[in-house]
């Protein structure tokens, strides 16, 4: 998000440098910078009504702690942490709990 913020705050120095260069009498560009300082506060607003979520939720905000947004295409580091699973399902070896249990018999 500071990433977009970032941009926001450079459209801002553009919009009033123009206009000011440009001697607008509606100054527009000053009104389009007030629009994209609103739009910049609504963002915000949502950051933090989203991280309120997830705290209340969890109970927790630490990301690294979050599974539920995380890719799932690759093996878990907690549970395989040489991804031997994630090969053998992907070369097809990997047998059902019958297969295994009839050619152990």
């Amino acid at each position: 998000m500071m990433s977009v913020e970032l941009m926001l705050n450079a459209v801002n120095l553009n919009l009033v440098a123009f206009d000011v260069w440009l001697r607008d009498t509606l100054h527009a560009g000053q009104a389009l910078t007030l629009f994209t300082i609103t739009i910049a506060a609504a963002e915000i607003g949502i950051g933090l009504a989203i991280v309120l979520l997830v705290y209340r939720n969890r109970g927790s905000s630490d990301i690294d702690r979050l599974r539920d947004t995380a890719d799932s295409g690759g093996p878990d580091p907690d549970t395989d942490p040489d991804g031997a699973a994630a090969a053998a399902a992907a070369d097809g070896t990997q047998q059902a709990p019958e297969q295994k249990a009839e050619a152990a018999a």
